[in-house]
């Protein structure tokens, strides 16, 4: 896992390791302040992911994004529709987790709402949109068991032709 913070400016606060403890003290170092460069995030994120190689086929893991945002991006120089394009191409799901500040309405969040909505649709994960931050560890724990319990399966045929001896079309 990697820890990514993100204002007006992207900052990698951890590097991607297995060590809980470094993972929480980089989690706990985050802020929530200033301009929101939400899209530049996700795309570092991705890039990121990409350079990620499993050493073995034990090691190949879906790869997911989870993003804890008000979901309003007010200064990302990387457009929306790249990230979208990007992340559908990464083959790497993003859950995402909107919190409306308290001091906007339901009409002013429409938008943010619809960016994480898409974001998560159209790459495989699901969007969370808690009404207090004490539903926060119980969306971590759902994201961590949706990832835990997916498999992809496969068939790779043997057969050049790359159907079953026997099949195909006939007509009489």
């Amino acid at each position: 896992m990697e820890v990514i913070d993100f204002d007006s400016q992207v900052h990698i606060l951890q590097t991607f390791t297995a060590d809980t403890t470094a993972l929480e003290k980089a989690i706990r170092q985050t802020t929530a302040n200033g301009s929101t460069a939400l899209y530049n995030a996700v795309y570092i994120s991705l890039k990121e992911l990409r350079k990620v190689k499993a050493a073995s086929a034990e090691e190949i893991r879906r790869q997911a994004i989870v993003v804890l945002s008000d979901g309003d991006d007010t200064s990302s120089l990387v457009e929306y529709d790249e990230v979208l394009d990007l992340a559908k191409r990464s083959e790497t799901a993003i859950y995402s987790i909107g919190l409306r500040p308290q001091s906007i309405g339901r009409r002013d969040f429409k938008e943010a709402e619809f960016v994480l909505r898409q974001l998560s649709q159209e790459t495989g994960g699901r969007v969370f949109f808690p009404t207090n931050v004490a539903e926060l560890s119980k969306i971590y724990d759902q994201i961590s068991e949706e990832l835990a319990s997916q498999y992809s399966l496969a068939y790779a045929s043997k057969n050049p032709f790359g159907t079953a001896p026997g099949a195909g079309w006939s007509s009489a």
